[in-house]
Parts: C-alpha cells; structure tokens; sequence
C-alpha cells in the first residue's frame, strides 16, 4: 500500500491506446472498509492541486480527470485540499478516454494511506526585491556624528 504524506495526493496511472492515440485517465476515489475494499466514492471538489499536471476536477461526477499523454506514459492528478482526511486508507482507480473512444471497465483499484497529524502549510513566494533580512541598518553611523571624546579633570 502506497503512503502519502499530505492530504493532498498525487494519483498516477499508465494509459495504453491499442491505437496509439493520446489519451486521458479519469480517476476516481474511494474510501474502503475494515477489509480494505472499495466503499464509499469520495466526491472530488475543488481546483486541482498541481496546475503543471493540468488535470481538471468534475464537479458534476467528483472526479478528476488528467491531461491528455502519450500513449505507454503515465497519466497524473493531484486531488485538491480538502478533500482527504489524514491517516485514512482509500482506494482510487482509472478509465481512459482518447478523444473518441470512453474505456467500458475501470482499472483494478489501488490503494493508498494518508499518514496522520499532517498539516499542510503554503508559504507565500518570497518577494524577489526585498531587503536581504540580514542587512540591519539600525547600527550604522549617522553621518556627520563625531566621536565623543571626553575629559579628565585633576
């Protein structure tokens, strides 16, 4: 069984076309019972995780759905936020689309294990034209300050 650190997992499957066409895969997810089998489909929501595997989320089905990939390569989504919970075990599986033909069975199902206590956290980009935060300035001289110099009297 495959473990992810996060809520939000990246799914991934191999896709062949007998044609050799570009294909798409449609994922699905499910929760499983105390044996391990498929129970209850999970409703996708949300945008998609990872803009760069360009996989849309179908709010209408709670699916998602990759981009389009070469026949023989392997299709990727990420499930978006919020949407699994952590140290919980799911099943997801595939069916593949080339442009004109659906697949009429679904792929063996896989599963994985979201680990527990994990907290996602985003960070904003750093700002490219900030101050270096270890230049302070507060300890520079004033210009124009002399030294003091001080006295002795006796």
């Amino acid at each position: 069984m495959w473990q992810v650190d996060r809520t939000v997992a990246q799914l991934r499957n191999s896709v062949t076309d007998p044609d050799g066409d570009k294909a798409n895969l449609t994922f699905e997810v499910w929760t499983v019972d105390a044996a391990g089998k498929p129970k209850a489909k999970v409703k996708l929501t949300g945008q998609n995780a990872d803009p760069a595997n360009e996989g849309d989320v179908s709010a209408e089905y709670g699916v998602i759905v990759s981009k389009m990939v070469a026949s023989g390569s392997k299709a990727t989504v990420t499930v978006p936020h919020g949407n699994l919970k952590p140290a919980t075990t799911y099943a997801f599986r595939t069916s593949a689309y080339d442009g004109s033909l659906y697949e009429t069975d679904w792929s063996p199902y896989a599963t994985f294990k979201t680990r527990g206590r994990q907290v996602d956290i985003t960070l904003q980009a750093p700002k490219r034209d900030a101050t270096d935060p270890a230049f302070d300035t507060s300890w520079q001289p004033v210009p124009g300050w002399g030294s003091v110099q001080t006295r002795r009297r006796g």
